[in-house]
């Protein structure tokens, strides 16, 4: 869970970058979104302590307040959910990107 939904996401925001114009300001915004998710998809399946885990802020942040002894595990989730909330902040607060805000799992 999650983890097809952010990918499910990515491949909808690239389809929608192609008709952005090039060299905009849109752009930018819209590559560094995606660049975002992408690292978080990378960590949430390059980590064995963390395949189990739903990709989605709820779980991730119980997960993380579960073991904050472990501190390779907790930089891993921290490193996620700063990608997803920075992901989920960027498509709420820019105009074009709203009607992807909600697609960000909670």
């Amino acid at each position: 869970m999650g983890i097809t939904a952010i990918a499910n996401l990515i491949s909808d925001l690239r389809a929608f970058q192609h008709t952005l114009p090039e060299d905009s300001e849109e752009l930018n915004i819209l590559s560094a979104v995606i660049f975002d998710l992408m690292n978080a998809q990378r960590v949430m399946t390059s980590h064995r302590s963390l395949q189990n885990v739903p990709m989605t802020i709820s779980a991730l942040t119980a997960v993380r307040q579960k073991h904050e002894h472990d501190k390779v595990k907790d930089e891993e989730i921290d490193e996620v959910l700063a990608a997803l909330l920075s992901a989920q902040q960027t498509l709420s607060s820019q105009p074009f990107l709203e009607s992807f805000s909600h697609r960000i799992p909670f």
